[in-house]
């Protein structure tokens, strides 16, 4: 063996050597050398495969197709480093004791509508104690930036489903799953299958493996998480076409494409931005009953039509004659305009947008104009140099774009950025905001049938949207809509402005909007911190606990109010009481009582029409 990997170094070398004296580019000699380290080791890309396995409830596909992320690696080492960093690779796990996101070192107790959860460790493994069912072991893990989930075995064979608690790393909380999900109080709750509800997107090559006739799972996967393969398609071929170490620097060498493997930077904009919208966006299977055996694993590789495999939905296409049947509202998917409300599902909102429809060629809009796996901060897998307003600006570079005649806002201020104008946190999931990403221009009159927030109020909140109206039509010349919500029942004429009305009048999407916007740095960058308070304690009562919950992290971003004693799933007479008590804490400081008669009003008129966000 040391004979045959010194023989490969010489060939090697002998290759650079002859591309160097025929004037090879810089990038192809290179190229050949950094991959010299990898023939000294023959075999090192068909590396151990990860863990999945019959005791976990799944298991590792046997197709030759897929190889996993390890046989990456040793070819393509910076690449693999910089997934190896972000959440996509552990977005689900084995649950070993040493790879969750909290230590489980003694018994923890959770309560939860009068009985008792408890989690051990035994080694590395978890075990929870189930009222009724006795000890179930945690098998696996999904999340590791925002919370995380944990499944164990369901009743049904070869079935994962959720044990009903999720840890929240932001306060470092058990909370019940039911709660940080933005659902009605009285809702039953819902059956969550990690087999079909969550393998196709926080999996790579899932098959659902559901026999009808049985009713039974078999669910396999060619790796958990979002890795290498979910991205570039199936593997095998790549790695047998480049077994042979001499083959493979020459083709280094020489720049030639590998039709064997799909790179998304190579493919048309549509194309590179349906890899993305197969986890991506709200979509259906045109083959049901082949998507819970097989998933999407023979009907779509990376590359291809999305709509091939699966119908995109739209509010259009879902109150259409044969639509899919799907068990969440309109409402609860969309805003009456078609706008997507949930984060996770941008590419329904890329493919709205007229950078996408009407852009060409590099000048299209696409999933990657912002976005790289690698290379890129893992929080938002923005790329370098398209943060903010980087990725507007190759398109949209400098002249009136960037002016204040333009923007009608001071230079570096938030009114100034093209993000917070055309791309406002409409949007909502994981207990916060999110950018929209159907990129649009404000539009007050609109938001009036729409439901969505408009962006000039969602940092003017103290303003009422008739406000917003009269600049636009001032500025870019729109139309005034008389019919601005609240117009003649004087919850948009009194001294509320939006941020109130979507807050306490809104549903309960809106409302989750809204108090995240009360607390975010462009909105007390634009109305300070002084007149937010009571409006949040108000919303520390919200029939919702997401709501709640956001209410609440905004709240202690206001000075005076930052270790204000709150808890979110409390009993509704204790909330009320820490309400009352931030309320007066506010009137107290600032000598003057709160307009609660205008408050009451906005309540009895909240749209209670029942909400789930499906995340």
């Amino acid at each position: 063996m040391p004979g045959l990997a010194i023989s490969i170094v010489l060939v090697v070398l002998a290759i650079a050597f002859v591309l160097r004296g025929a004037g090879a580019t810089r990038r192809a000699r290179l190229s050949v050398a950094a991959a010299m380290a990898v023939a000294v080791v023959p075999g090192a890309a068909l590396g151990p495969r990860p863990e999945p396995s019959p005791e976990l409830g799944v298991v590792l596909s046997q197709s030759r197709e897929y190889v996993s992320s390890a046989a990456c690696q040793s070819c393509h080492p910076g690449e693999y480093a910089t997934w190896t960093r972000t959440y996509h690779r552990t977005m689900t796990q084995p649950a070993r004791a040493s790879r969750l996101g909290v230590a489980i070192d003694g018994p923890i107790s959770l309560a939860l509508d009068g009985q008792t959860y408890t989690l051990r460790r035994r080694g590395e493994e978890i075990w929870a104690n189930l009222p009724e069912e006795g000890d179930r072991r945690i098998l696996l893990s999904t999340g590791s930036h925002h919370y995380q989930g944990y499944w164990l075995a369901g009743r049904r064979e070869g079935e994962l489903r959720m044990f009903p608690f999720v840890y929240v790393f932001e306060t470092a909380r058990w909370l019940p799953r039911r709660d940080v999900f933005l659902q009605p109080p009285d809702a039953p709750d819902a059956v969550v299958r990690w087999n079909s509800n969550c393998i196709q997107c926080h999996a790579t090559a899932g098959r659902p493996g559901h026999d009808a006739s049985t009713d039974r799972f078999g669910t396999e996967v060619a790796e958990l998480g979002i890795a290498c393969e979910a991205c570039h398609g199936p593997g095998g071929a790549h790695v047998r076409r480049h077994e042979d170490p001499i083959e493979r620097y020459i083709a280094y060498a020489a720049g030639r494409a590998d039709p064997s493997i799909v790179n998304p930077s190579r493919l048309p904009q549509d194309r590179a931005s349906m890899i993305c919208g197969q986890c991506h966006a709200y979509t259906f299977p045109k083959d049901e009953e082949d998507w819970w055996k097989h998933g999407y694993t023979e009907s779509f590789r990376p590359g291809q039509d999305l709509e091939l495999s699966r119908f995109l939905l739209t509010p259009e296409r879902l109150r259409a004659a044969g639509s899919p049947e799907i068990n969440a509202d309109v409402a609860s998917l969309f805003f009456p305009d078609g706008t997507v409300r949930i984060g996770g599902r941008e590419y329904n909102g890329l493919v709205a947008s007229a950078c996408f429809q009407r852009g060409h060629g590099a000048r299209r809009l696409s999933c990657l104009s912002c976005h790289w796996m690698h290379e890129s901060d893992p929080d938002d897998q923005l790329a370098k140099g398209r943060e903010g307003d980087g990725g507007c600006t190759p398109c949209h570079e400098g002249g009136r774009y960037a002016s204040e005649a333009h923007t009608h806002h001071p230079s570096g201020s938030p009114g100034s950025a093209c993000l917070g104008c055309h791309m406002p946190k409409t949007t909502y999931a994981l207990l916060k905001t999110i950018r929209s990403h159907r990129i649009d221009s404000p539009d007050v009159s609109r938001s009036a049938w729409s439901e969505r927030p408009n962006a000039c109020n969602l940092c003017h909140l103290d303003r009422t949207e008739s406000w917003a109206g009269q600049w636009l039509h001032e500025w870019y010349g729109q139309t005034p809509d008389p019919a601005t919500r609240g117009s003649g029942s004087g919850l948009d004429s009194g001294s509320l402005g939006a941020g109130a009305v979507w807050l306490l009048a809104g549903d309960a999407g809106e409302r989750a909007i809204a108090a995240a916007a009360l607390g975010s740095r462009e909105g007390r960058a634009s109305t300070g911190t002084e007149w937010e308070a009571p409006l949040l304690a108000r919303a520390l009562d919200d029939p919702y606990a997401a709501v709640r919950i956001v209410a609440y992290r905004s709240l202690r971003t206001l000075p005076g109010f930052q270790n204000v004693a709150y808890d979110p799933i409390a009993p509704h007479e204790l909330r009320a009481r820490a309400a009352e008590s931030v309320l007066a804490r506010w009137e107290q400081a600032r000598g003057q009582p709160f307009d609660r008669r205008a408050a009451d009003a906005l309540v009895a008129a909240r749209n209670n029409r029942a909400m789930t966000l499906s995340e």
